[in-house]
């Protein structure tokens, strides 16, 4: 019967021993390493540039749909500004990225989310602007997404939280 103390204090130690080293010796070295940063780290995103085949049918999409801030305009250039984040628009091609065809979608497999109040009033608004929805409003858990495209096709998901 004595035993059984004498084993749980020992157990005890044990954990208290354990504890002991990754408070002072640190989670990393308890867990690995954390990785090694490049030389230069990400500060911010400063913006996001989109190729687009119309300038004036996207800056009514992003200035007048979106309500970014037009910021500057200049040959086929135009910057768009929300919060901390600029939208970009560039309407001449890059001479290194391969021609696309008419079918190809633009922007393929990145689909940046933008938060809005009501992700369903922004679909009604799109639609009656005559804008793709490409999916209606999906209530989840945290909250109801959205995805609508832009006039060049790049899909955008509006997020809204729960009501």
């Amino acid at each position: 019967m004595s035993q059984v103390p004498i084993r749980s204090l020992g157990r005890l130690i044990l954990c208290l021993a354990g504890y002991a080293n990754y408070v002072f010796v640190g989670p990393l070295s308890v867990f690995g390493q954390e990785a090694k940063s490049p030389a230069s780290t990400l500060t911010e995103i400063d913006h996001i540039l989109l190729e687009v085949s119309n300038l004036n049918a996207s800056i009514k999409f992003y200035r007048d749909f979106l309500g970014l801030h037009l910021k500057s305009r200049f040959g086929g250039f135009a910057r768009l500004e929300s919060g901390n984040v600029g939208v970009f628009l560039w309407s001449h091609h890059w001479n290194w990225e391969k021609p696309r065809s008419n079918s190809e979608r633009q922007g393929l497999g990145i689909y940046p989310h933008l938060a809005v109040d009501d992700a369903r009033a922004m679909v009604d608004r799109a639609r009656q602007a005559g804008y793709r929805i490409v999916q209606e409003p999906r209530k989840y858990g945290w909250g109801t997404e959205a995805f609508i495209a832009d006039p060049d096709g790049y899909v955008w998901a509006f997020v809204s939280p729960p009501k």
